[in-house]
């Protein structure tokens, strides 16, 4: 994947900084405390923007960060569809409200909560772009690899995975089983990929 990160950032620079401005001004990002110099965060809205993916599906929402990133690159692209996953009841929607208004969620966005085991063939049918975000164990990791990934090797689709690079020191945190089980997927396919970490 060949891609002049640098000269997306000149290209995207303006808006993406405008939009975390405003994200700063969210009271509910001051409460969680959410980063905004995350560079996942900001390589997964210059990726959205160069790409200008059609059917973006994200797994595992937690309280709507990476969401936002989303609905906001999509919505500049004027091309797309977002749709999130997550088994959970969470705070998604209220996160989100706290930053756009409803209009804007609605037009760009649709969220299910439902068991990701249910609807491993209709995401593997249908993605463009996958972010996945969720539970770190290795034996969901292995259903994601086997039912979205390998169906989808040779299609010219792409995926963004959280937490796959990270130092020992947090190895305890995130667990080993998602970050072993990807490498060797990664390894066994041959597959460029690419990542921000330096571990």
């Amino acid at each position: 994947m060949n891609i002049d990160w640098l000269n997306l950032y000149k290209i995207y620079y303006e808006d993406l900084n405008l939009f975390k401005k405003k994200l700063i001004k969210s009271d509910y990002v001051k409460l969680h405390r959410y980063r905004t110099n995350d560079i996942e965060f900001e390589l997964i809205y210059l990726f959205n923007r160069y790409k200008k993916f059609k059917n973006i599906y994200e797994i595992g929402t937690g309280h709507g960060w990476i969401t936002s990133c989303l609905i906001h690159s999509v919505n500049n692209n004027k091309i797309g569809s977002i749709y999130s996953y997550d088994i959970k009841s969470n705070k998604v929607g209220r996160y989100l409200r706290s930053v756009f208004d409803v209009e804007y969620i609605r037009r760009n966005l649709k969220l299910f909560k439902k068991d990701i085991y249910n609807c491993y063939n209709n995401i593997s049918d249908n993605f463009d772009f996958l972010v996945i975000d969720c539970l770190h164990d290795e034996k969901f990791v292995n259903g994601y690899v086997s039912n979205l990934l390998e169906p989808n090797l040779g299609k010219n689709k792409y995926c963004f995975i959280h937490d796959i690079f990270h130092s020992k020191k947090y190895a305890d945190y995130f667990g080993v089983g998602e970050s072993k089980v990807v490498k060797k997927f990664l390894r066994d396919n041959n597959i460029c990929w690419f990542s921000a970490s330096n571990v």
